[in-house]
Order: structure tokens, then sequence, then C-alpha cells
């Protein structure tokens, strides 16, 4: 590299730092200051998950590469509970008490079918490709769909509109 041409980059430099800025931008943004703090921690934890999982597929098949998986599976366990738990308040929040039961029923069941139906396609494609493979395809589809998530303006505007019509029914008295 010429010293003085500051202007050069290596690509593959600059989409990592880019990617891992996306926090950073999530919690500071201009765009993102109305979300609520579950909200951004929700969507961080997208990552939480992603990253891990895709670092799992590319770890040795010796001890300290389990050693690492292991610890990697600890910040996974860690962050799960900060997505599902705030979605559930989230969804505990937008529905009435009496049809609150339906809708958890149909979520759960829906969430809960996910599990063999996705191991039904899985388990033959990690034949093929490889479970690590596997590993790394998970990890950049979750990380994907965090960015999904924060980029599209209906589940931006749902934890806004969210926390505006709990603010109104705090506000209002008790009839």
């Amino acid at each position: 590299m010429d010293q003085t041409n500051f202007k050069f980059y290596q690509a593959d430099n600059v989409y990592g730092a880019l990617f891992f800025q996306f926090p950073k931008v999530l919690m500071y943004g201009e765009q993102y200051r109305y979300l609520s703090s579950e909200a951004k921690l929700a969507y961080i934890a997208f990552f939480l998950v992603g990253i891990p999982t895709d670092i799992s597929g590319i770890l040795p098949g010796n001890q300290t590469g389990f050693l690492w998986f292991a610890a990697l599976n600890i910040i996974e366990g860690i962050a799960t509970p900060f997505f599902t738990t705030l979605l559930m308040a989230m969804i505990q929040q937008s529905y009435p008490a009496e049809e609150l039961g339906r809708i958890l029923g149909v979520l759960n069941s829906l969430l809960n079918l996910a599990g063999p139906i996705g191991l039904i396609f899985a388990g033959p494609l990690a034949d093929v490709i490889g479970i690590e493979r596997l590993f790394v395809i998970a990890g950049i589809g979750t990380a994907i769909c965090g960015v999904v998530a924060v980029l599209m303006p209906i589940t931006r505007q749902y934890d806004i509109r969210l926390h505006q019509k709990l603010a109104k029914l705090t506000e209002q008295p008790d009839k």
C-alpha cells in the first residue's frame, strides 16, 4: 500500500467493519432513536445468535474447537431470551386478554412445528454439504434476518405504535 494513497481499502476488511458497526448504528442512529430499548435488544439478539452460530461452522474439530463451541453456545443461550421474552411481551401487550390464549396457542404451535420440519430438511442437507457449512449458512441467515427486521419500516413502526398506545392507556384514568 502506498503511504500517500489513504483512500485505499481492502474490501474484506471494510465489509466486516461495516457489518459489526450495525449494532452501534441501531443503538445510536437517528432513524432508530424512537425504538424502545427492548426492541433494540431484540434486534441485537439476532446477531448474538447468528454470529456465534456462523463461527461454530469454522471451528476446528478438536478439543479446543469444542471448548469454543461450548462458549459460543453459552453466548447464544444468553441472547435467545432477549428475543423470545421480548417477543412474548410485545404479543401480550398487543392483543386483548380474552384473545391472548388462542393467539399464543397458535403461535407456539407454529414455532414448535418449525423444529421437526427444519430437521427434515437439515439432516439430508448436512449429509450433502456437511454440518460445518450448515452452521455457517444458519448463522448468516440469522444475521440477515436481523438486518431485514431492522430495515423493514413495519417492524420499527410496530414497536413505536405499541409504546404510544401503551402510553395513552396509562394516561387514561380507570373507569
